[in-house]
């Protein structure tokens, strides 16, 4: 395994303690999605709850695995660099899959999302939370 190999598992090893810090255990897993783009990271987690599946609003507290991502996202040799990532955590174990931009039709990225959700927890339903007061004021 290569320094910037290594590098990348640290990252990711350090947001999934961070994760479960912020989320327990005490559900049927945490799925962090990450889209690595030349524009930015997106930062998207869901707790698959005991009926539901949970999505959490990004506060303060995620800042520093978002300041992760965008370290990760330049970890790799520009040649290795991955479009996404998707991080598993269930039963103390964690997976992760590495997406490149062959993998991911750009057209349909965001409509997938649900897709990927549903193949880690099953068909249940997404609960949003309401955007926080003066979202729209922009």
């Amino acid at each position: 395994m290569s320094d910037w190999q290594e590098e990348m598992a640290d990252i990711l090893a350090e947001i999934g303690r961070n994760l479960v810090s912020k989320h327990g255990t005490d559900n049927r897993g945490i799925l962090l999605l990450s889209s690595l783009s030349l524009d930015g990271v997106t930062y998207n987690v869901f707790i698959g709850k005991e009926n539901i599946i949970e999505y959490s609003l990004v506060i303060d507290d995620d800042m520093e695995n978002i300041e992760l991502m965008r370290d990760f996202k330049y970890t790799a040799p520009i040649r290795n660099r991955c479009a996404a990532v998707e991080l598993f955590i269930k039963d103390n174990k964690a997976t992760t899959k590495l997406l490149y931009k062959k993998d991911i039709d750009p057209e349909y990225e965001f409509d997938r999302r649900d897709e990927v959700v549903f193949s880690y927890f099953g068909k249940s339903p997404i609960i949003y939370p309401p955007m926080p007061f003066g979202t729209w004021d922009l």
